[in-house]
């Protein structure tokens, strides 16, 4: 598969468009791993007491699912739908793995203190999650955004 178009110019994406990708992923995710655990584990499983396998597919799922779209695509399926990219914050490049890796775990870090570091997007210059900080990217428009008069264009560091 062709990696993503690039276009001339990328715009910083605000808090909304995000947290409806976020939205949808979640959704993808909770269907997938929902449907997937009942047909392995039979359809009784939630009723128990979680096992240390259920506890670690739980956990990991969704933390490959990112980590791989973002290495795969620079997008999950809900930031496709909202014309969106994870970008290198310097260089505006795809992300490395280490930056994938990064950004997922940091994610934890921004949604413990009652999603503060998540809503850092809404009032930051930048529009950057603390996560986004920590593993130094970006989420940018794709090459099928539509910009609007108040969007902020996103210029690399290099």
């Amino acid at each position: 598969m062709n990696p993503p178009a690039e276009p001339a110019e990328r715009y910083l994406i605000g808090f909304w468009l995000r947290f409806a990708a976020v939205i949808f992923d979640t959704l993808v995710v909770g269907v997938v791993l929902s449907v997937l655990v009942a047909v392995v584990l039979g359809p009784g499983t939630f009723r128990q007491p979680a096992s240390l396998p259920l506890l670690a597919v739980l956990t990991f799922a969704p933390g490959a699912y990112l980590v791989g779209f973002w290495k795969w695509r620079c997008a999950t399926p809900g930031e496709w739908l909202v014309s969106h990219q994870v970008r290198d914050f310097r260089s505006g490049r795809p992300p490395t793995l280490r930056q994938c890796l990064l950004r997922w775990l940091c994610m934890y870090l921004s949604v413990l203190p009652l999603f503060l570091g998540c809503l850092w997007i809404a009032w930051g210059r930048d529009k950057r999650a603390w996560h986004d900080r920590m593993a130094g990217t970006v989420v940018v428009s794709d090459a099928s955004y539509r910009p609007h008069p108040e969007d902020v264009l996103f210029r690399p560091q290099q």
